[in-house]
């Protein structure tokens, strides 16, 4: 009978996991978004998104694992892409006069900026511009992953 009620406990809940690492992960998206709002070097909060993925998943399965891990990784990585694209859609907003010089011939609003943003993506100056702050998110939210990777795979090497 314990050994029924400690493999219940020990079960984890791998779509609460998801949800918690995705919700963490939008918080650490909205701190990017605040910073670049007043700096240009937001992609460093790719490490704040990466660690809460990583705490929001433990938090909500209740457990650790290697499939967890797997999930954060992906989770934050989604989330850098994304949260990129959100603050080069800004730009576009913010810049538009500049950009189009009325060619729409009514103000943007953010929705409409997020898909003249795609359209500028075409661009090669300002794909290599968004790539490379998408780029230099991608090596913090890694480097945000390190310690959640070296902590699995030590507990991996302990159980074998």
């Amino acid at each position: 009978m314990s050994e029924n009620v400690n493999s219940i406990k020990k079960k984890e809940k791998t779509v609460a996991g998801l949800f918690g690492a995705i919700l963490f992960a939008l918080i650490g998206a909205a701190s990017w978004i605040a910073v670049y709002c007043f700096c240009n070097a937001a992609w460093i909060c790719g490490i704040l998104i990466a660690v809460l993925a990583f705490v929001g998943y433990r938090v909500f399965a209740k457990m650790w694992s290697f499939k967890g891990n797997v999930i954060s990784i992906v989770v934050a990585l989604l989330c850098v892409l994304a949260t990129s694209f959100i603050c080069f859609s800004i730009d576009v907003y913010v810049f538009q006069d500049e950009l189009f010089a009325g060619s729409y011939g009514h103000k943007l609003n953010i929705f409409e900026s997020m898909s003249a943003a795609s359209k500028l993506l075409a661009d090669p100056n300002y794909a290599l511009a968004y790539l490379e702050q998408t780029a230099l998110g991608i090596v913090f939210c890694l480097l945000g992953s390190v310690y959640f990777i070296v902590k699995a795979i030590l507990k991996r090497k302990k159980e074998q």
